[in-house]
């Protein structure tokens, strides 16, 4: 268990093949930090990243770089920031939890390669945010599938990419006036 009290850009920056697994990360609760651009683990340079078993709490991913990255079983908490965010990188997404608070993004790929978003869970506390599951831009081929996405103003933004988007189950839950 890793509790991180500053507020760095980034804590880890890894660099060749790694697994990282059974880790927790934690950003401070209750602070007046907006957006997450605090990067628990970074690598751009990696040949093969494998992230398992792991918590990140107002800390995301970033991948960059012509590698893979297979990400499975993790849980990302969330507010206006980033749970996954991959870059060239071939990235296989499975299996993980994903609960923003208003305005984030579960998964952000951004002028990525091929990327498989699948059997992840995607929810907000959050009915009347702007909560994104998956946001996706520029992307050569992007596969989406078999997820399911709770309470997402928008469950998929897709901009400017080619692939699909197949089997997933979307559900909105609407509150009453309060």
């Amino acid at each position: 268990r890793v509790l991180f009290r500053s507020i760095p850009a980034t804590f880890f920056n890894l660099l060749g093949d790694n697994e990282v697994y059974g880790l927790e990360f934690n950003y401070p609760s209750g602070t007046s930090f907006k957006f997450s651009t605090i990067v628990g683990l970074f690598s751009f340079a990696s040949k093969e990243i494998v992230i398992h078993d792991c918590r990140f709490r107002q800390l995301y991913i970033s991948v960059g770089g012509s590698g893979s990255l297979e990400a499975y079983r993790n849980e990302f908490y969330f507010g206006q920031g980033l749970g996954i965010n991959t870059g060239r990188a071939y990235s296989w997404i499975h299996h993980n939890s994903f609960y923003g608070t208003a305005g984030g993004d579960g998964v952000f790929c951004l002028f990525a390669g091929r990327a498989l978003i699948e059997q992840n869970v995607f929810d907000t506390d959050e009915t009347r945010g702007g909560y994104v599951g998956v946001f996706v831009e520029d992307c050569n081929t992007i596969t989406i599938r078999n997820n399911l996405i709770l309470n997402s103003s928008e469950p998929v933004s897709w901009w400017y990419a080619s692939g699909t988007i197949e089997n997933n189950t979307m559900v909105r839950a609407v509150k009453g006036d309060e």
